[in-house]
């Protein structure tokens, strides 16, 4: 699953800065941020029969995600390697989020709960806040 995180006016705006390097460190600080607002979402939308996959996008207090820049902003990847019980080797949440037929042949209908969740983190109204902090925290340390 990857959200991306598209900054790039950004990055128009800091070709001539002198600073470019603590932008960066900013805005990679903010997508981090966000990553976490949507592994809330993430969560909290993750359908429960055992538990298993819900626990599976999280270790502890770390969060299983990676940033990476990308083109233009960075890109956010979550995995969970949660797999199903009946089927050797089937990521459960693919199962869960695309539908799947069960052992009897019924289909199962899609929960897009990870595409909910993309949805859910961008009309939060937190995303504007989370990276001006950061910007404001890099505009007041230049």
């Amino acid at each position: 699953m990857k959200l991306k995180v598209d900054f790039s006016d950004f990055y128009e705006f800091a070709d001539n800065l002198v600073d470019f390097h603590e932008l960066e460190t900013a805005l990679m600080t903010a997508t981090q941020n966000i990553a976490r607002v949507f592994h809330e979402n993430l969560k909290d939308l993750t359908p429960v029969k055992t538990g298993n996959l819900r626990k599976m996008w999280s270790a502890g207090d770390n969060l299983l995600f990676t940033v990476e820049k990308v083109q233009g902003g960075y890109e956010v990847t979550f995995t969970n390697e949660a797999r199903a019980d009946n089927k050797e080797g089937v990521m459960y949440g693919v199962l869960v989020n695309d539908g799947h037929f069960t052992t009897n042949g019924k289909w199962v209908a899609p929960r897009l709960f990870v595409e909910d969740s993309v949805i859910m983190t961008e009309n939060s109204g937190e995303l504007e806040n989370l990276i001006m902090t950061e910007l404001q925290k890099w505009w007041v340390s230049r």
